[in-house]
């Protein structure tokens, strides 16, 4: 008998994929930027094989979290993301270590967010009312009609508690 082989989240899989820079994080946005996060994690893993430990570059050294720099070598703190969530309908990402390639990747990344769907992926655009979230026009509408529908269902519990109110009042 086989066993069942166990499902990861999307979340899950990137961490398996880049466990250095996501140790410490667990990505805590929606789906529609899975791509764009495996982008930039592939990109800044690139970044420290190619450029910090190629061999040809033996005088530079990667430094972990705590560990003393040496004063004899060029050195970096391997780069280790604490954060990465939506903040004002863009993607965050929270990270020490790294170098200037990667703060650029980390603000290129985060500038694209702004133009594509959280929920699916898609060109997307800001919300203009209430919580700013980057969508597609097909999430926008879900969204619009979704609120739609609480706004009548709380309208519907107002007025059945008001008439009740003035049952009792009117009784009493």
């Amino acid at each position: 008998m086989s066993e069942k082989k166990e499902d990861k989240t999307w979340q899950e899989e990137l961490i398996e994929k880049y466990p250095k820079l996501l140790e410490h994080s667990y990505p805590s946005v929606g789906e529609g930027w899975k791509d764009l996060l495996d982008n930039m994690l592939g990109q800044i893993q690139h970044h420290m094989i190619w450029h910090w430990e190629n061999e040809c570059h033996e005088n530079r050294v990667i430094v972990q979290d705590g560990e003393e720099p040496p004063e004899d070598k060029e050195w970096i703190q391997q780069p280790f993301f604490v954060q990465i969530k939506e903040k004002f309908g863009s993607l965050r990402a929270y990270y020490y270590g790294g170098d200037e390639r990667i703060r650029g990747i980390v603000d290129a990344t985060e500038g694209m967010s702004h133009k594509i769907c959280e929920r699916c992926g898609d060109k997307g655009y800001a919300t203009k009312d209430g919580w700013i979230k980057i969508l597609c026009e097909k999430h926008h509408e879900e969204d619009r009609i979704a609120t739609e529908k609480r706004h009548q269902e709380i309208k519907e519990q107002r007025d059945a508690r008001n008439a009740k109110e003035h049952n009792q009042n009117e009784r009493g």
